[in-house]
């Protein structure tokens, strides 16, 4: 196990995700859903090394932007509504997303859990739900322990995309 900070999560996922050919944007909301799995426990970093080793990084972009899309739907018309995606996706790469919806009082069901998922289901707060925790802020004080060959493969990955330290300091707040 190797422990790093959430930053450098943040900046090897971001780094990999613009090496598949992913626009800035989409890098980022990957990368800081990969630190936040880590954060809570799950495997978000391996999961997208996964995704880049396969050439599927595209398909978790394709399944954020459905639920958005879903999510937009269900607060509109109180309706739950189901997303099928195209391909199988990590689910720990969508519980950032799924856990900002229940800010919003969308909520999935059940939540995805770090695994492989097809697909969710979004219906308004007053559903059953499994909630998704927020990730431990003890983990941005003390570091995040991450399986050492996964941080190795994705510094190979990253290694031919360069970012400034400016853009790190401003990637995880203190």
């Amino acid at each position: 196990m190797t422990l790093v900070a959430p930053r450098e999560i943040v900046d090897l996922v971001y780094r990999c995700c613009r090496m598949a050919s992913l626009d800035p944007g989409s890098a980022d909301v990957i990368a800081r859903a990969a630190a936040e799995a880590e954060l809570s426990g799950l495997e978000g970093l391996a999961d997208c090394v996964r995704h880049h080793t396969s050439g599927s990084l595209g398909a978790v972009v394709d399944a954020l932007r459905a639920i958005d899309v879903a999510e937009v739907s269900v607060r509109a018309s109180g309706e739950p509504v189901t997303v099928d995606f195209e391909s199988s996706v990590a689910g720990s790469l969508l519980n950032r997303r799924l856990r900002q919806g229940q800010g919003r009082s969308v909520v999935s069901v059940p939540a995805a859990q770090g695994t492989q998922v097809d697909g969710v289901r979004l219906s308004r707060r007053d559903a059953p739900t499994v909630a998704i925790e927020a990730p431990s802020r003890r983990g941005y004080v003390e570091g995040v322990e991450v399986d050492s060959a996964v941080f190795e493969a994705a510094t190979r990955i990253a290694a031919s995309f360069l970012v400034s330290e400016a853009v790190l300091d401003a990637a995880i707040p203190e």
